[in-house]
């Protein structure tokens, strides 16, 4: 049974539903958001998304903040059916029970309460409670769900998950058969998927990398052992899976006693049978310090000694007294197992510290013991390195390094752990036979994270007794049993030392920036290289081209700039328009004049299926022959509308006016003085520059100063310009660039800011703007003011008149960028990649001739490829399956040592281009592979003595128009094309697009290229060819003085994420469709080499020596021959049969 192609049918429609606690309006915002995240993972039409929410535990039973919270929850969910055009989303919410056990109000049996109340719903059954708890949804819907899903709040599934459960479950071998005796006879109620930690959250901490396996995930291994699953057919339930409501309701109603049962998943599961689906994959968060897991296994602890007696024959009915308890004796193992687990601690400490007191002989037997079962894993782990291959020995030591140091860490926690079950057994006793309160005593894993910071005192003190412990048993062995110290040492010492350990993990991991990596005076030349590339685009986009990049302009030969567009222009020429913003260099308005122009035009262009062509005429806007879709395009473009779409959003809560402005312009005024010869800089001249370089050396914070200072330098700038201008092309239109922005801040500060001037005019106590003021404020009417007066009827009428016009204004401009948004959105998704995909094959073609209306016979089947980026696009939009990921090739080759993940070319473009829009995640597949790439091409420069940054680009051969030419160059052994080493071109934005992986490395290398010439007007040029040389006398290197619109914007696009903390990535990944493909990108790293890796040289082979032999004739009378006549003519290596 499979609903992956035609989807659900109507009869299995099911219903995802998560379970949560709504405490506050960011706790439903989280909550709706990732709703969202999983729908676009499963969106199927026959599947139904939910939250079933409780109140915080409150001593009342409706709190005054109630409603406002439920009425905000209301307004998402409706929000997210509008957005989606369905009624797939719905809403549950309960009201507070008085609860005995807790002396307080709160949600019903907490969410096994919440889980009946919904089976109740879906049955048709009498409501517990006469309250209607579905508050956004159709109710009588609900009758027709067949199966449930139910997931945690941290709980993230993956493309197609949903689908696989509801299949497996609906297999007719999978059916649940209940017997008259109300226990299933045969069949499973859940299926209970395989549950993995998230990349990210594995990897966040220096105790989650310790206490999880922060390797990524295995596309190809989906059959995983579970002993219970395939020794006796039953596995166990842990709260996330699918499960039949009404096996649940009729097995499980009315089943347990109330306010009793804290840790219910495994009895469920028990009750109505569960299997184990290790091909189907979700991803869960992990504690992310050790506070947080220990109170986790504590809870887990209570829960588990709270259903003991579930181990007995006999066990308590909900109305009182016992009945006999109709579990299996494995199900009763389960429940015992769980104990026993919880006992292991106690169990060791109590074994070594009774070994050391007896005898020494028994104390070093009870610590060899002992040491082995904690180091069990590393003594495994070190026989199977001997059997590694070369290029896995690394991975292998640091494998092996790892669950050393786990184990080790274990050994040490010993004492504390044993304290922590210790108080978990002794809370449950007292609660239960003594108290009778708290025994539904829980905090979510949500209120958990957010109070990390708590607590770490309780934390400090228990760990602290683990030392002190630690001194008592060794000073009673120094009393009774002193030959035994040298046995029980090893153990008191990490003991003694724990609370450092623990600290040391509970310390947050100290990151830098890569920009924190390098010195003032290389972010300072970075930064001049991205002014000078703006300015590429800053001169060539214009009106004149319909707000659409130029190709190229090439310097050399032809001076001539080539009016021609692609997609991949057009996408990273609206990114760099948003770096532009961030660096100061262009104003909110100046950003929406442009892209708004852009846009236009794009709705004006000719489209197929809804992607753009190839290639347009600026001119005309035509399309040129032969008209045809790159699929890489398309999805370059995309994946920019996307981030386009985000970030227009974002910069509506940007300041207005930032400090970034004065910044930009500096830079602008810094290229202006490098552009000046000596004869140029006449006094006049020079009085100027040092009038503006003065305001410019220190920006002020404030607000108010920054438009003194900006009203301060127009007027110096115009008069600067009005000079240059007679005197030389460079530097004038360095001086016209500033005017431009100068001109353009002054023109936000008269649209938006006028009011700040007003202010200087009223009493000493009037208030002061906030130098955060953005567009969206002044368009919601909140004038950030500190002070006093914050209203503006109690302004003057004039300041009053300014306030109003200026929200006015911000109001349209707010209303044109949401159009701006809209409209990248739009004409992002009306792109189908479907026909462009191959089903047989499942890889992309290269592209479609719509002229010829064919698809392309070349096909992208390699992951280490930038049309990886298309292929992440086109499953986030569902215009292809999940599986595609899987079917790229994944060829493996190794380098000086080096396991690298090989791609056609060698190119740094093929590694790292996605990673301007995809995040890097630790540890993964993807993250290796481009930091090896990087790595290989570093030295495979200096092997051959040039700079590094080897790509696609332009080298110096020429055709008849003397236009450069244009292909791939890669490295050899890293790209698997035969023939890399026979050319050597260097391409600058090749380097810049490594920044963030070295900044280091990366600044000396650009430093290196522009000491050989490779800086101009716009940045760095196209490159450097090192196949030929540059003179007679042999310097090597040609220069290919040109500028390709595409490697500019990457370039500024990698400068723009290494400044602003990958801003283009997150912009991206905040897309809910890209963050629930995500898990695409946790693969992890293989272990070992294939044995059939792909050779990346040139195999000469020997051929045969080749006889003669003597002249072959053969007449034939007619043609009309019984049989087909052939004759093969041979040279020894090509044969030709005619």
């Amino acid at each position: 049974m499979s609903f992956g192609k035609r989807g659900i049918s109507d009869a299995y429609r099911s219903l995802v539903v998560v379970p949560v606690v709504l405490d506050s309006r960011r706790t439903v915002d989280e909550e709706v958001e990732k709703l969202e995240i999983r729908y676009f993972a499963n969106p199927d039409k026959n599947l139904l998304f939910a939250l079933f929410g409780d109140y915080a535990d409150a001593e009342v039973e409706d709190k005054a903040r109630d409603e406002r919270l439920l009425k905000h929850a209301i307004q998402r969910i409706q929000k997210l059916n509008e957005r989606h055009g369905s009624d797939r989303f719905y809403l549950l919410m309960r009201s507070r029970e008085w609860a005995e056990t807790e002396g307080q109000f709160i949600g019903w049996e907490r969410k096994r309460g919440k889980l009946e109340d919904l089976n109740r719903l879906i049955v048709g059954a009498a409501p517990r409670v006469e309250e209607d708890c579905v508050r956004v949804g159709d109710a009588q819907r609900l009758r027709t769900i067949r199966f449930v899903i139910t997931l945690d709040s941290d709980t993230m599934l993956t493309s197609e998950s949903v689908s696989r459960m509801v299949e497996t479950l609906a297999h007719p071998l999978n059916e649940p058969q209940v017997g008259p005796n109300g226990k299933l006879v045969r069949g499973y109620g859940i299926i209970q998927p395989r549950v993995s930690t998230a990349l990210p959250s594995a990897t966040q901490t220096l105790f989650t990398r310790l206490f999880n396996d922060p390797v990524g995930t295995d596309p190809y291994t989906t059959a995983v052992s579970d002993v219970y699953q395939d020794l006796t057919g039953e596995a166990s339930y842990h709260g996330k899976g699918i499960y039949d409501p009404r096996v649940f309701h009729r097995v499980l109603s009315g089943r347990f006693p109330t306010g009793r049962i804290l840790s219910h998943d495994l009895l469920e599961g028990a009750h109505v049978r569960t299997a184990l689906a290790t091909d189907i994959e979700l991803f869960d968060e992990f504690p992310p310090d050790y506070r947080t897991y220990t109170r986790r296994a504590h809870r887990w602890i209570r829960g588990d000694w709270q259903i003991a007696d579930w181990c007995l024959p006999w066990v308590p009915k909900p109305e009182g007294g016992r009945d006999r308890n109709p579990l299996s004796i494995l199900s009763r193992w389960k429940v015992f197992d769980n104990l026993r687990r919880s006992l292991v601690p106690l169990g060791l400490l109590s074994f070594l510290i009774t070994a050391w007191l007896v005898s020494p002989g028994i104390a070093a037997v009870a610590g060899l013991v002992t040491a082995f079962l904690l180091f069990f894993q590393p003594f495994v782990r070190l026989t199977t390195w001997a059997r590694r291959s070369p290029g896995s020995q690394r991975l292998a030591r640091l494998d092996l390094g790892h669950s050393l140091e786990r184990s080790l860490v274990e050994a040490a926690l010993i004492p504390h752990q044993t304290l922590i079950a210790l108080d978990a057994i002794v809370r449950v006793w007292y609660r239960r036979w003594v108290s009778r309160r708290k025994l539904l005593e829980w905090t979510t894993a949500q209120m958990e994270a957010w109070e990390r910071g708590r607590g770490r005192g309780l934390i400090a003190l228990g760990v602290g007794l683990s030392s002190l412990m630690a001194v008592g048993v060794a000073a009673a062995l120094w009393t009774f049993q002193p030959q035994s110290l040298w046995a029980a040492g090893p153990f008191l010492a990490v003991w003694l030392v724990s609370p450092v350990i623990v600290g040391r993990m509970n310390a947050r991991r100290k990151i830098r920036r890569p920009r924190e990596r390098i010195s003032d005076n290389d972010r300072r030349m970075l930064r001049r290289i991205a002014r000078k590339t703006w300015r590429y685009f800053d001169e060539f986009v214009q009106p004149g081209t319909h707000w659409l990049p130029p190709d190229n302009y090439q310097v050399s030969h032809q001076n001539h700039v080539a009016l021609r567009t692609s997609p991949t222009n057009i996408g990273l020429w609206t990114l760099s328009a948003l770096a532009a913003y961030d660096f100061g260099y262009i104003s909110w308005d100046g950003i929406l004049h442009r892209l708004g122009g852009t846009l236009q035009t794009l709705d004006e262009l000719e489209r197929f299926r809804g992607h753009f062509y190839n290639w347009y005429d600026l001119l005309t806007l035509k399309p040129l022959e032969p008209r045809y879709v790159s699929t890489v395009d398309s999805g370059n473009l995309v994946a920019s509308l996307w981030s386009l779409r985000v970030g227009i959003g974002a910069r509506k809560n940007s300041p207005l006016f930032p400090i970034q402005a004065l910044e930009g312009l500096k830079e602008t005024y810094e290229a202006l003085v490098a552009s000046l010869e000596l004869h140029e800089i006449t006094g006049e001249v020079s009085s100027y520059l040092d009038s503006i370089g003065e305001i410019l050396s220190s920006p002020a914070p404030d607000l108010r100063q920054r438009i003194r200072e900006l009203d301060d330098l127009r007027p110096l700038v115009l008069s600067l310009a009005e000079r240059l201008g007679k005197v030389r092309v460079e530097s004038s239109s360095w001086a016209e660039s500033l005017v431009r922005q100068v001109s353009d801040w002054s023109e936000i500060v008269e649209r938006y800011l006028a009011w700040v001037r007003m202010l200087d005019e009223l009493p000493d106590e009037a208030p002061v703007a906030d130098q955060a003021l953005s567009i969206e404020q002044l368009a919601q009417g909140k004038f950030p003011l500190e002070g006093d007066a914050s209203d503006s009827r109690d302004f003057p009428d004039k300041l009053a008149v300014a306030l109003s016009e200026a929200r006015s204004r911000a109001i349209e401009s707010v209303q044109e960028a949401d159009h701006i948004s809209a409209a990248a959105g739009r004409i992002g998704d009306e792109v189908e990649f479907g026909f462009l995909y191959d089903p047989y094959r499942r890889i992309f073609t290269v592209g479609y001739n719509v002229s010829e209306m064919r698809r392309d016979k070349s096909f992208y089947d390699l992951l280490a490829s930038e049309a990886r980026l298309t292929s992440y696009v086109a499953i986030a939009k569902g215009d292809v399956p999940p599986d595609h990921w899987l079917s790229l090739s994944r060829p493996y080759g190794a380098v000086d040592g080096r396991k690298v993940l090989n791609s056609w070319g060698g190119t740094m473009f093929e590694y790292l281009m996605p990673m301007i829009f995809q995040r890097d995640f630790e540890n993964s597949l993807l993250s290796s592979a481009m930091r090896e790439a990087v790595e290989v091409q570093i030295d495979y420069a200096h092997r051959r003595g040039v700079p590094w940054g080897i790509s696609e680009s332009a080298y110096a051969d020429l055709d008849a128009n003397k236009t450069y030419q244009y292909r791939a160059f890669g490295v050899p052994g890293l790209g698997l094309k035969y023939g890399l080493d026979q050319d050597l071109v260097v391409a600058p934005y090749a380097t810049l697009l490594a920044l963030e992986i070295t900044p280091e490395r990366t600044v000396a290398n650009l430093r290196r290229l522009s000491d050989i010439g490779l800086e101009g007007e716009y940045g760095y040029f196209e490159a450097i060819d090192f196949s030929r040389q540059r003179s007679r006398e042999g310097e090597r290197g040609v220069l290919v003085r040109a500028y390709m619109a595409h490697h500019q914007a990457m370039g500024l696009l990698a400068l723009q994420n290494f400044f602003h903390d990958g801003v283009i990535r997150r912009h991206f990944h905040s897309d809910p469709r890209t963050r629930a493909a995500e898990p695409l990108l946790y693969e992890r790293i293989p272990t070992a080499l294939p044995s059939d890796r792909v050779p990346t040289e040139r195999l000469e082979t020997e051929l045969a020596p080749v006889q003669v032999v003597g002249r072959s004739v053969s007449r034939f009378d007619t043609p009309s021959t019984a049989q087909p006549v052939t004759q093969l003519l041979s040279n020894g290596s090509y044969t030709v049969m005619v």
